[in-house]
């Protein structure tokens, strides 16, 4: 299990290393594509967050269909 959870600690020590040093080393312009990520990141939040509620959730009673009146 150790091992298992080795990976996610690798990601949280390298990737603000990473980040930093691709803004650093590059001259300044490798800040540019870590921008992008999170600009990109941040629309497509916006979607995820609405599908989630509206789906379901496990354990929970499904709606109630709405049912209208034909005249």
């Amino acid at each position: 299990m150790g091992a298992f959870r080795l990976g996610s600690q690798v990601q949280y020590l390298i990737a603000p290393a990473g980040l930093t040093a691709l803004g650093v080393t590059t001259g300044g312009w490798g800040w540019l594509p870590t921008a992008a990520i999170f600009v990109l990141v941040a629309a497509a939040i916006v979607p995820a967050v609405a599908w989630a509620g509206r789906t379901p959730r496990l354990g929970s009673q499904a709606p109630e269909p709405t049912r209208t009146s034909i005249p």
